[in-house]
């Protein structure tokens, strides 16, 4: 929520226009067909050899280009997710039927109670518990299922993102660390190879003849900070 808030759905990127082509219609159809970066740019110079990283000529390295696709389905995934961990909250909490809250009222949060009283709450409950051992074996089978389906939802989840990432991810919080005790004039930063600041698009235009023609637009993405910050939290 707080990711979908914060970007405008209207502007999610800001194409770098001449004018010849008014802005909002380049920024729509590279938000739809995807930008992308060029992997054989990674790890240039910025400023002598390259704009950005992974933004440079194509030249012979057509094939090798890297889109960057999923921007547009960042929220909705991050919605799916949240589903995902609700669904094991929800189960316990219908199976669980407030039993811990109702055993332990009185004894827990802010008392207003005496000490002798909470004193006697507490020793009935402990009576309790031993008056009833191993007759809540469905109440606890119900919790470690909650727990094992949490366990599973995360592992999920890293393999989930992985596969959204295009295979980036499980080498992503590695590749962090270390770009940080690496020398800053001979490094790359994984997370601008993943989440880039600033891509490429080819926007084609017809001349009055047919003949198709292509220019490739440079693109600020508003989307990638956000994103990475989701990054981190999910590692």
């Amino acid at each position: 929520m707080v990711l979908s808030g914060t970007v405008d759905p209207c502007d999610p990127i800001n194409c770098i226009n001449d004018g010849a082509i008014p802005g909002h219609v380049i920024n729509t159809f590279c938000w739809i067909t995807s930008t992308f970066t060029l992997p054989h740019q990674q790890g240039k110079p910025v400023g002598t050899h390259v704009v950005h990283p992974g933004v440079g000529t194509i030249g012979d390295h057509e094939k090798e280009t890297r889109y960057h696709a999923y921007y547009q389905w960042v929220p909705f995934m991050l919605f799916f997710q949240g589903v995902l961990f609700y669904i094991p909250h929800w189960i316990w909490k219908n199976w669980e039927e407030g039993k811990i809250r109702m055993i332990s009222e009185g004894i827990r949060g802010a008392m207003i109670s005496s000490k002798d009283e909470r004193k006697d709450k507490q020793t009935r409950l402990v009576q309790y518990i031993i008056d009833t051992m191993h007759l809540h074996n469905m109440y606890a089978a119900g919790y470690f299922l909650c727990e094992a389906l949490n366990f599973v939802n995360v592992i999920g989840n890293i393999y989930f993102i992985d596969l959204f990432l295009g295979g980036a991810f499980m080498t992503y919080g590695t590749d962090v660390v270390r770009f940080s005790n690496m020398d800053q004039e001979n490094r790359t930063d994984p997370m601008v190879a993943i989440f880039p600041r600033l891509t490429k698009c080819t926007f084609y235009k017809f001349g009055a003849s047919g003949i198709p023609t292509f220019q490739h637009k440079l693109l600020i993405e508003r989307v990638p900070v956000r994103t990475q910050s989701q990054s981190y939290v999910e590692r």
